[in-house]
């Protein structure tokens, strides 16, 4: 939708008087719609409602006849006593019914067990004790009317009105009954129904139809229809008699219905009226009301344009000459403009004046902005400003002040400024050969870290090399150690070993100097014996020669092993001595493995702090040389400084301040 600012007021006031034409007529038509509504409603209402009250008061005097006729005979009977003596009922009974065509049959059930029937027809079995109508008028002790039903001998729907029979002393002797058809009740609902599009149909008690106008739902001999079976009829029949209630019938129509009870029964006469017609009145009616509307509009909007456009056609010319300004053009043309009003001819007069005072305006703003352009910021007033437009010669005023404020600041500024950038271009001269040299000293430095780490790098696979030497003499000493411990065992087992041949050597020394003994015995025997010992004398001759003997090896052998025993303790002493030197190159060996170590230890520390000194040296370098950049750049920047402040003093001296 566009915006309503973006409308011209001709179009605005258009816009206003149809809303308001629309809005109007949609009231009215709402209300009269509503109202038609209402009555519609309400003659509907009333329409089922005149119809129930008008089939209640035919089929109330209808039903009331047929009571007045049976109560009628019912007293001739008793005042008559003719139950007494019962002969010639039948043919009274006959008598009395002719000319009722709705009347089936009239007859007397007594006491004793007797019925007499106007028809004659029943059965020597019948007990008109044990039925419905007999039962239900003895509990009444009054009038009393059946459920409809199927009469078997009729074949047709009828219901039984009956009263009690009473004697003189007003004791029951028997029950009357009046059978009559139903279908003159039928007839009642087709001619009201026929007459304005009422429905109208009869229930009982359990709500199943008793008669209607559509044949399908009036009882059969298969049994009855329920109301609730077809249409929407549970609201209306849960409610209270006499409420209208919206319904749909069996077709699904929407109609209003309304029920009421039959007097004496126990039946509900229901009454729906159509509400489709009601329905399209509406329709036809809000489509008239919307005709009307849009013709309304369009007379209405005819008889606005034209009035909009006497009124506001020089408003809307004004405003399109004041559009004018926005183009910068201050000289305006109104000749075209019809003034047809005191307001218009003033609005006029006010844009002239308007006018002329802008353009003087603008006209002396123009030439105080163009003698600025050409460096002149002394400025020449020639008109006064008023109103707003003070603000405008204050800040005109304020910007000649300030402008040759600013230039003269400028002014002086540029000069401390050019003498400040010569002592810049200086300093970094001489910043910039401080860092050149300052970054040859860094390289020679760094050389000589790189110098330093690659000689402890050197020393390091040197103290590797010593330390792999140094583990192998521990291993050597470890292992000549376990040499001279197994020698000194060996030694002592040879000691121990020698020791006991000593031992064995002396007892077969024993052994010789007693065989010796025995030798000399037997030579002394064998002497004894004389010849006979000789052969006796020789052996033991020769066995102490042999016992000596022994006994000098022995000797011997003894010699030897003392020198044995000597010779292994003292060889003893010796790898003990050994033993102990092994000893002591072993802690030497493990004292010089763990000096190895620090060295090493070290070593690795120094080169890893070497290798963090080179690569700060290498940022540090780096920065140094970013430094040295600065400084180059810092030396030109501050040359072209001079350059431009010389510029600058050149373009300010153009001013006139």
């Amino acid at each position: 939708m566009k915006n309503i600012k973006n409308l011209t007021l001709s179009t605005q006031i258009q816009w206003l008087f149809s809303v308001a034409i629309v809005i109007i007529l949609l009231i009215s038509t709402t209300v009269n719609i509503t109202h038609q509504l209402n009555e519609l409603k309400y003659e509907s209402n009333l329409i089922v409602e005149l119809n129930t009250e008008i089939a209640l008061a035919q089929f109330d005097s209808w039903l009331s006849s047929n009571i007045t006729f049976l109560e009628t005979i019912k007293d001739e009977i008793e005042l008559g006593n003719k139950f007494v003596d019962h002969d010639g009922l039948e043919q009274y009974f006959a008598n009395r019914i002719i000319g009722h065509n709705d009347i089936i049959t009239l007859y007397l059930g007594l006491e004793t067990g007797k019925f007499e029937s106007a028809t004659g027809l029943s059965s020597p079995d019948y007990d008109p004790r044990v039925r419905g109508w007999y039962q239900g008028a003895t509990a009444a002790d009054g009038l009393f009317i059946t459920e409809p039903y199927i009469s078997s001998s009729a074949k047709t729907l009828v219901v039984t009105i009956a009263s009690p029979v009473k004697n003189s002393q007003n004791q029951l002797v028997g029950v009357m009954g009046l059978d009559i058809r139903l279908e003159v009740l039928q007839s009642i609902i087709d001619d009201l129904s026929k007459n304005n599009g009422v429905d109208l149909f009869i229930v009982n008690q359990y709500d199943e139809v008793i008669t209607h106008l559509n044949n399908t739902f009036n009882p059969t001999s298969d049994g009855m229809v329920s109301a609730l079976s077809f249409g929407e009829y549970a609201n209306l029949l849960n409610s209270p008699a006499h409420t209208t209630i919206n319904t749909s019938n069996e077709y699904g129509t929407a109609g209003v219905s309304v029920y009421s009870n039959i007097p004496l029964t126990t039946w509900k006469i229901i009454s729906s009226y159509d509400t489709t017609n009601n329905i399209l009145t509406t329709i036809s009616s809000i489509f008239t009301n919307i005709m009307i509307g849009i013709l309304s509009v369009l007379i209405a909007g005819l008889v606005v344009n034209k009035c909009v456009k006497n009124l506001i056609k020089p408003l809307e010319d004004s405003v399109n000459t004041l559009t004018s300004f926005k183009k910068g053009d201050f000289i305006l043309d109104t000749s075209h403009i019809n003034i047809n009003s005191k307001e218009v001819a003033m609005f006029m007069q006010t844009i002239g004046d308007i006018s002329s005072t802008l353009e003087m305006y603008v006209h002396n703003i123009s030439q105080t902005l163009k003698q600025y352009s050409e460096g002149d910021f002394v400025r020449q007033k020639t008109i006064t400003y008023t109103g707003d437009f003070e603000i405008i010669d204050h800040s005109l005023e304020e910007i000649s002040s300030k402008l040759r404020s600013l230039l003269a600041e400028t002014l002086t500024s540029t000069q401390s400024v050019d003498y400040e950038a010569n002592q810049i271009a200086s300093s970094a001269s001489h910043l910039a050969d401080s860092t050149i040299r300052q970054q040859e000293l860094l390289y020679e430095f760094k050389l000589s870290a790189v110098s330093i780490t690659d000689n402890i790098t050197t020393s390091m696979v040197e103290v590797d090399k010593s330390y792999e030497i140094v583990q192998l003499m521990k291993q050597k000493a470890i292992d000549g150690q376990v040499v001279a411990t197994e020698t000194v065992s060996a030694m002592q087992n040879i000691s121990s070993s020698t020791k006991e041949i000593s031992k064995i050597i002396e007892i077969i020394d024993d052994i010789a100097m007693q065989t010796n003994l025995l030798a000399l015995n037997a030579s002394i025997e064998s002497a004894r014996a004389g010849e006979s010992g000789r052969g006796f004398a020789i052996v033991a001759n020769e066995i102490r020669d042999l016992a000596t003997r022994s006994s000098k090896t022995v000797h011997e052998i003894q010699e030897l092993l003392v020198s044995n025993l000597e010779t292994v303790k003292l060889g003893e002493q010796k790898v003990a001595q050994t033993s102990k030197s092994l000893e002591d190159i072993m802690d030497a060996t493990l004292e010089n493995d763990e000096a190895s170590k620090k060295v090493r230890e070290n070593a690795i520390v120094q080169k890893d702090a070497l290798a963090e000194i080179v690569t700060g040296t290498e940022k540090f370098a780096t920065e140094v040389d970013a430094s040295t950049n600065i400084s180059h750049r810092n030396a030109e920047i501050s040359t072209e400084l001079t350059e431009q402040i010389n510029s600058l003093k050149s373009q300010i001296s153009k001013f006139k301040i």
